[in-house]
This record gives structure tokens, C-alpha cells and sequence, in this order.
């Protein structure tokens, strides 16, 4: 790589446009908004100017709701849980099946639709979650925008704003947003229906809506409800779902994992349930999740930004003014010297970094630092990370207790990198099996079923 012949910073061409590739040692110089614009950045990376790719716009109220309408979900995980864990159950039993003999499933189309399930819950209520067409449109948006940019790209960026309008990826993508508001606009008309006469707060027997409490924040001003849902999509399903395939595969090419975590899930549940308390307990889960993260994160380079100014690093490196700057997550499988055996698979890693004093406030899945920027890192750290951990470790306890997994043929899907993008082969197949519940108590059970 690069670093070996330059060690602070070098050139690259990507598949967006040339960036300058940033060491370690600068993460803290870019997390000064001074200098280093992550709006900028993303408005460059994803073509956001143009009639219908707006959804990622910022300066708009509906770009700027998203980030405290998602911290608002993150408070409201206690009673959250329970249902999400609901819409679980239902969810798997129709994309796996209560079939008892082992059988091929697609796995990023199959938890793609239950983890929309659980975040459409979240973000647009019980009416729409369950919804077959808002479901799609949930699991496909993300992808079919990445696909439109990716064909524009092709073109000189000042032909990009005429060529889009009769693209068919860029119409398909313009239809999807119609789509969408033809169901988001009645289903928010619904929920000012639920509100009390005469009363500005929503009915608190209601469950947290972000598509509600959207409506709240936004107190009369204008604003487009359905760019801000589309906009919540964009940021957190994909990823999330990126994210459940990898631990499944992991689980599968290791399946002596799998008892392991059944007893923590029947361990710490059998106490009080599947809870949001619960699930912080999972700590070996916890650490799977945060070791598969490591290795494979959903991108090589989670932090970029882009420059207004020329900026003169700590090392004299100098950054000109106008240039699209990436730091790479490289190191967190490179550096021996941050992960022992960096390059072997290890889930009980952050399970045993708990017990370090010095580093036990690192072990945590949700948490960023130095030494792990998966979610980004500073102020500009992914805030719906809570809510993207919860969901996936709900699935898992329902998989784990309710299915016996295997890969076909012995063999994992390949990984796989496109630009910047690190997933598993999207066509992965493992074979699974509902088994039998018997000898879990009662008390347990009542979380895993409908």
C-alpha cells in the first residue's frame, strides 16, 4: 500500500475522483471541522445537487432532523425492544421458514427483510413495518442510489445534470422516491390523527415513531417527511444489514461459536428476558460483533472530509485547499502493534479486553476510538450505532436459539471490495434448520415468540 513508501499521506485514484489517504496519526487533525468538512465531503461523494438524489442533502430541516431524530430512538430502546424483538420473530419465520430440515436460504435478501422490519418499526410505526412495498423500498433504496451515482460517475460532472433526468438508474431511483411518499404522507396524516385535540405531544402510548417525532421537531416549519426517512434509510439499514450477514458467516466458518453464545443468551435472558438491558449483557455476542467489524467494517475508509482551506498537518504534511481527504481503517487489521495477531480471527478479543483496566472502555461494540473507527470517530461518530447493535443482536438471539446454521457446500462466500466497499458475496447462500426450544424456561421463550 501506500503508506509504505510515504508513511503520512499519499495520492490515489478511486472510483470517485482522486483523494489524498491520511495515517492514523491524523485522526484527530481531521476531526477539526475548521479545516476538514464531513457535509462537503459527502454532498462530492454521493452527487447530492441533483433532483433526486437529495435525500443526503444538508442545510435542509430534513437533513438536519435526522441526526437528533435517530439520538431521540436511541433513548427510547428500553421499549423499544420488546417489539423489535416481536417483528423478529415474525420476520424470520417467514424468510427462513419453520421448515425442520436443513435447507439453502439467500442470506443478505433474507435478514435484509427482517432487519427493515425492525428498523421500519422504528422509524415509521406498526402501520407501515409490515408493509410489503415501504419493506422493499426499505432494503432496496440504498442500493439502487449507490447504482445510479456509480453510472453517472461515468459522465464529465457538467454533463451529470442534464444525463441524469433520462438515465434509467437516476428514473428508477425518482420513481422509488414517489413510491415513498405516496405512503409516508398518509401514514404521518395518521399519526396527527393519534395526537390528543388541542395537544402539541404525541399520544405517549403510541411507540416511538421517528416519522412522528420528526413532525415534533420540525414545530410548523417546512419540510419534506419522506426525504427525511429515505434519508435515515440511506445512512443506517444497508450497513446494518452488511453487518448481520458478516457475523452470520463468521458463525457458520465457526461454529463452535455457537453453543457458547446460546448459553450467555439463555444465561443472561433467563433473568429478566430480552431486554435492552439484556442485550448489553451479551458481552461474548458483543465481542463477535465488534472482531467481525474489525476485519471486514462496511467500509476501508470510514472518515472523509474535504478541505476549504490549505492545512499543514502536525508532521508538515500539507493538505491544498479543495481536496477530498479519506482516512483508511486499514490499520485495524495491520498494525500488530494495536491488535495482537491482527490478522487472526479472535471473537473473545474485546471479551478479554474487558478485563484490561487501560482498555476495558474500548471493548464495547458501540464504542469508537484510535484504535477501532468503524463507526467513524469524534463528534461525526455514527449515532445510530446503538440502535444498529440492538438490532443486530436481537436477530442473532432469535437465529441462534431457534435455527442450527451451515455453510453449503463447506465452503464461505468470498469477500469482496468495490472502491471503498468491503461485503460478502451479495449472492451468499448457508443452510439453516428451525430446531427445537426444549429445556428453555418459560420466561425465556416469552421473548422469542409471537
Amino acid at each position: 500500500m501506500g503508506f509504505s513508501k510515504s508513511p503520512s499521506a499519499f495520492r490515489m485514484s478511486t472510483d470517485g475522483g482522486p483523494r489524498l489517504i491520511l495515517s492514523q496519526k491524523h485522526l484527530d487533525a481531521m476531526s477539526d471541522d475548521d479545516h476538514f468538512d464531513v457535509a462537503e465531503a459527502v454532498k462530492r461523494d454521493y452527487l447530492l445537487d441533483l433532483f433526486g438524489f437529495e435525500t443526503a442533502f444538508h442545510g435542509t430541516l430534513h437533513s438536519e432532523i435526522v441526526a437528533p431524530a435517530v439520538t431521540a430512538m436511541t433513548k427510547k430502546l428500553v421499549p423499544l425492544v420488546p417489539l423489535m424483538s416481536k417483528e423478529a420473530a415474525l420476520g424470520l419465520e417467514k424468510e427462513w421458514t419453520e421448515n425442520s430440515e436443513y435447507h439453502d436460504i439467500p442470506l443478505q435478501p433474507t435478514l435484509g427483510g427482517v432487519v427493515a422490519r425492525l428498523a421500519s418499526l422504528a422509524f415509521v410505526g406498526p402501520e407501515l413495518c409490515r408493509n410489503p412495498t415501504w419493506l422493499e423500498i426499505t432494503v432496496s433504496y440504498t442500493i439502487n442510489r449507490v447504482i445510479a451515482v456509480y453510472i453517472l460517475r461515468i459522465f464529465p460532472s457538467f454533463l451529470q445534470p442534464i444525463v441524469h433526468w433520462v438515465l434509467p438508474p437516476c428514473r428508477k431511483l425518482r420513481a422509488q422516491i414517489q413510491q415513498a411518499r405516496e405512503l409516508i404522507l398518509p401514514a404521518l396524516e395518521h399519526e396527527r390523527q393519534q395526537q390528543s385535540i388541542g395537544k402539541a405531544k404525541r399520544d405517549p402510548s403510541r411507540p416511538f415513531s421517528s416519522l412522528a417525532w420528526n413532525d415534533e421537531y420540525a414545530a410548523g416549519r417546512l419540510y419534506d417527511p419522506t426525504v427525511a426517512q429515505l434519508r435515515m434509510i440511506f445512512v443506517s439499514i444497508h450497513t446494518t444489514i452488511d453487518m448481520a450477514v458478516k457475523v452470520l458467516i463468521r458463525l457458520c466458518e465457526h461454529p463452535e461459536l455457537i453453543q457458547p453464545l446460546r448459553e450467555e443468551i439463555v444465561a443472561v435472558c433467563g433473568e429478566n428476558g430480552l431486554t435492552h438491558s439484556s442485550l448489553e449483557r451479551l458481552l461474548l455476542m458483543d465481542s463477535l460483533m465488534k472482531e467481525t467489524q474489525r476485519l471486514e467494517p462496511a467500509s476501508l475508509a470510514t472518515i472523509a472530509r474535504y478541505t476549504h482551506r490549505k492545512t499543514n498537518l502536525s508532521d508538515g504534511t500539507l493538505v491544498p485547499k479543495g481536496t477530498q481527504v479519506v482516512l483508511p481503517n486499514n490499520f485495524m487489521w495491520n498494525n500488530e502493534s494495536i491488535y495482537p495477531n491482527n490478522n487472526i480471527f479472535d471473537p473473545y478479543r474485546f471479551l478479554r479486553m474487558r478485563d484490561d483496566p487501560e482498555k476495558a472502555k474500548l471493548a464495547s461494540f458501540t464504542r469508537s476510538s484510535h484504535i477501532h473507527t468503524a463507526f467513524g470517530h469524534g463528534k461525526h461518530t455514527c449515532p445510530g450505532r446503538f440502535f444498529a447493535s440492538d438490532t443486530i443482536k436481537i436477530i442473532l438471539c432469535h437465529i441462534l436459539l431457534k435455527y442450527d446454521l451451515q455453510l453449503c457446500d463447506g465452503e464461505a462466500p468470498a469477500k469482496k471490495c468495490y472502491g471503498f466497499a468491503m461485503y460478502r458475496d451479495p449472492d451468499a447462500r448457508i443452510k439453516v434448520r428451525r430446531r427445537g426450544m426444549e429445556g428453555v424456561s418459560e420466561g425465556i421463550l416469552a421473548g422469542f415468540v409471537v
